[in-house]
């Protein structure tokens, strides 16, 4: 587990280092399109949390996934059950003039849609099935 987690660790920090460098020498005239090598380190990344899911903390899982752009979210219905979801709608903080807060100041309202078939009595289930799906 240690070596997979340092393997994941490491292909992020090289991912994020590439993706810094080209968004510091990015013009935001042209359209954005990072080095392959960004979305081939992705790939990777997820392959071996796949591969190791079992092994692996769920709180690493879900903190790789977010540097890979994803949005995993644990939901909790209340009766025993868990979803991981990263579909939803969010409310978009902003300012007395309309302009986005990057900062939110005010609460933020989350709604998401799972399917019946997408909760399980544990996180674990629910995140092994966010990753197959």
């Amino acid at each position: 587990m240690k070596t997979s987690i340092n393997k994941i660790s490491s292909l992020n920090l090289v991912r994020d280092k590439i993706l810094k460098n080209y968004e510091k020498n990015w013009d935001y005239t042209e359209t954005y399109n990072p080095p392959k090598e960004v979305d081939e380190l992705g790939s990777e990344i997820r392959s071996i949390i796949i591969d190791e899911q079992d092994s692996l903390p769920v709180d690493f899982i879900i903190e790789s996934l977010t540097k890979l752009g994803e949005c995993p979210s644990i939901l909790y219905d209340d009766d025993g059950h868990f979803a991981v979801g990263s579909n939803g709608y969010q409310s978009i903080p902003t300012d007395d003039d309309g302009e986005v807060l990057e900062i939110p100041t005010d609460d933020v309202s989350m709604g998401f849609y799972v399917e019946k078939e997408k909760w399980f009595p544990t996180i674990r289930e629910a995140l092994k099935f966010y990753l197959k799906d």
